[in-house]
């Protein structure tokens, strides 16, 4: 039963010279936005790199559509146009990138990442309900790529990717789950929700560990930083909360935001985060002193997703238009 299609097609002039842009701009250490690109009127609500660096997964709403720009082979876009009741599907690569993993309502979506197909199935993807009628609002997979994450309303699903089943079930938010992220040895999750706590989980037991407690409004995004030890929160209170993981306290709040701090990421060498916010504004930060080291002002097209490339040399946003703009991550003093 096919009900979706699958759309391919080649735009050579224009993503080439997107990519030559990019490595230009990379080399030029004066350029603060390396490239905006620009396709269609839908608004990027998630974004991420794999984890080599040479793909980007892009989910839209308003235009419904899924996209991977692969930057490998220069120019090669695939599209996945889905019907979809919720415009925020969350989306994530499998940690050897081999697929892409995506939400369609309340059904967990796989896409093979080079092909645009599963392996020996006639459809694009394949689907599998997940929650019953409970819409999905975050995701994660662990670090072995056996376990996806899934934040419902209030619960948390943990599915096993090659059986294709729910293997548990976490019950504990009041609200619904923004936020999850495993910790790097896959033993521990965190999640954060719009009842203002994060909380701890053990993955093999299934059992809560701990609710932090400090935000005074909605969690929206969680990150951890790479050895596991420092834990990253941002709120709709406008505030970003730094926990120590070892004895699970806050030890900073920053306060550089003037609206709700939307997203929070740890770079993948651990030495910057940066934030971006309703308020227009993105902003870096010093992993270790936690002082702010720039702050880039997009006031008129504000963003709500952000991602850092592998390599640490760029930031990317996702935008209203199909607008990604690259921003070169300053270097701690």
């Amino acid at each position: 039963m096919k009900k979706y299609s699958f759309y391919f097609s080649l735009f050579s002039g224009i993503i080439f010279i997107f990519l030559c842009y990019i490595k230009f701009f990379i080399s030029d250490g004066s350029t603060k936005t390396i490239r905006v690109y620009s396709k269609s009127s839908g608004t990027i609500t998630n974004l991420q790199f794999s984890s080599k660096g040479d793909k980007i997964a892009i989910a839209a709403k308003n235009i419904q559509i899924n996209m991977v720009l692969d930057s490998a082979k220069l120019g090669y876009m695939r599209y996945v146009r889905i019907k979809s009741i919720f415009a925020l599907p969350p989306l994530t690569f499998t940690p050897d990138d081999s697929a892409i993993i995506f939400i369609r309502d309340d059904f967990v979506c796989i896409l093979d990442s080079s092909t645009g197909k599963v392996p020996a199935l006639p459809d694009p993807f394949e689907e599998h309900s997940i929650g019953g009628k409970d819409p999905i609002q975050s995701m994660a997979c662990n670090p072995n790529g056996k376990i996806l994450a899934c934040g419902g309303e209030k619960k948390i699903y943990f599915w096993d990717i090659p059986t294709r089943k729910i293997i548990g079930v976490l019950n504990g938010h009041l609200a619904k789950v923004n936020s999850l992220v495993f910790s790097p040895d896959g033993k521990m999750i965190a999640s954060g929700s719009s009842d203002k706590t994060i909380k701890l989980w053990n993955v093999e037991s299934r059992t809560e560990i701990i609710t932090l407690t400090g935000h005074n409004d909605s969690v929206n995004s969680l990150s951890l930083s790479p050895d596991g030890n420092i834990l990253l929160s941002s709120s709709d209170d406008k505030t970003i909360k730094i926990w120590d993981m070892l004895d699970k306290t806050v030890i900073n709040t920053l306060h550089g935001h003037t609206s709700t701090v939307s997203c929070i990421q740890f770079s993948p060498n651990g030495k910057t985060f940066a934030s971006c916010s309703s308020d227009g504004v993105i902003k870096f930060w010093d992993a270790l002193s936690y002082n702010e080291l720039s702050t880039y002002k997009v006031e008129s097209d504000p963003t709500s997703v952000i991602a850092y490339s592998p390599d640490n040399k760029y930031l990317v946003s996702g935008h209203r238009e199909m607008i990604l703009k690259f921003w070169r991550v300053p270097n701690p003093k």
